[in-house]
């Protein structure tokens, strides 16, 4: 019964601890972080992919 909230709870605190770290470094230097590639990538993949993912699961499992 509460196995898919346990299962997003986990998910979205992964998630989380990914961007508290991103966040720091950012926070170090922004200018330098965010001009890399593969940073900036990230930031734009997680906002526009990831967070429809995680929008569907949220919605997946309150709906049951």
């Amino acid at each position: 019964m509460y196995l898919p909230y346990i299962r997003i709870f986990f998910l979205f605190y992964r998630e989380i601890l990914i961007i508290e770290n991103d966040h720091e470094l950012a926070e170090n230097d922004t200018e330098n972080y965010l001009t890399n590639p593969v940073n900036a990538y990230k930031l734009i993949n997680r906002l526009h992919n990831n967070w429809d993912k995680y929008e569907d699961q949220i919605s997946e499992a309150f709906s049951k």
